[in-house]
């Protein structure tokens, strides 16, 4: 579960919630159906399950408590976090500095370098991520967790994944899992920091000349390329033109095309969540669901510049005066 983006997770019964502590926020307690006011702060990081209680990320081992801040060893909380995402068994947070923490089960090497522990380890409290060798990073744009992987945008626009990689989701060219930053996902350019999704094991990301592009298993058509082969390396999805947005669920993918709104679907349809007039039928490529129209977008400055320069360009033009 992104907080920048979206990644899908199977459904529990209890699921984890991580919270962005911002000025006045409103928190909905599913189980006693009430709203908890959280009062204007700075920026920290907060843990706990839709029934209040969670195995919370502190110093020391992880133990049942109610929501609380997510701490490093010394006790100290994540402040300043600007993206956030959550996997099966990991989450991930990266601040306002660029520096990106993981902590949680590190089975698959997910969440990077644990301070030791090694892979199949867990972090009991949140950790920087590194490139081989220990070098600490500190240009992370935004996190997207996976099931056990995980992909993160740098400032160089460049897209980094580590963990599991049974099905190419790390997007290296091979199936090899890594617990590091060690190679970037092949086949992309210039992606649009908050425009990469992650769901269970596949990716989707668009570029900022509207192409989608997406990597990793396929067994149900997440991918759009016509077939239900796994790419190992980013491929472009077929069918749709320039899109402006798009999100991976289990093992489907949704996108809005970004000259005319309209609404794609493809990938597994068991559940009917491709919204095909009923049709439970898998599809291979791009589907456009009827009577979704006018989808609202909110235009913001960097997206005006990034128009101006040649970038999708659409109705947000005008109506932002760029």
């Amino acid at each position: 579960m992104d907080f920048t983006s979206n990644s899908s997770r199977r459904r529990r019964r209890t699921s984890s919630v991580l919270l962005l502590e911002t000025s006045l926020s409103h928190i909905f307690n599913r189980k006693n159906k009430q709203f908890r006011t959280i009062p204007p702060r700075t920026t920290r990081l907060l843990s706990w399950n839709a029934g209040g209680v969670t195995y919370a990320a502190s110093a020391g081992w992880a133990t049942k408590r109610p929501a609380s801040l997510v701490t490093h060893l010394d006790g100290s909380p994540i402040s300043n976090v600007k993206s956030l995402s959550v996997g099966f068994y990991h989450a991930c947070a990266v601040v306002e500095s660029g520096e990106m923490y993981c902590w949680g089960s590190n089975r698959w090497g997910q969440i990077g370098d644990d301070g030791g522990g090694g892979v199949g380890a867990l972090a009991v409290s949140p950790t920087a991520v590194p490139r081989p060798g220990g070098t600490p990073v500190s240009t992370h744009k935004s996190v997207h967790c996976g099931q056990y992987h995980t992909c993160a945008v740098l400032n160089d626009d460049t897209v980094w994944c580590w963990g599991f990689n049974g099905d190419g989701q790390l997007g290296v060219s091979n199936t090899a899992n890594t617990n590091a930053l060690t190679v970037p996902v092949a086949n992309l350019e210039d992606v649009q920091s908050q425009s990469l999704s992650v769901g269970i094991a596949h990716a989707c990301a668009l570029l900022k000349n509207a192409t989608l592009r997406c990597w990793g298993e396929n067994s149900h058509g997440s991918l759009g390329v016509g077939d239900i082969t796994d790419r190992l390396i980013p491929v472009t999805v077929a069918g749709i033109g320039d899109a402006r947005s798009v999100r991976c669920g289990l093992m489907y993918t949704c996108a809005v095309g970004a000259r005319d709104d309209s609404f794609w679907c493809w990938g597994r349809n068991s559940q009917y969540q491709l919204g095909l007039d009923g049709l439970s039928t898998n599809r291979w490529v791009p589907t456009e669901v009827s009577g979704i129209t006018m989808l609202p977008r909110k235009c913001t400055c960097c997206e005006t510049k990034m128009k101006a320069r040649g970038y999708v360009v659409d109705r947000c033009v005008s109506s932002c005066g760029a």
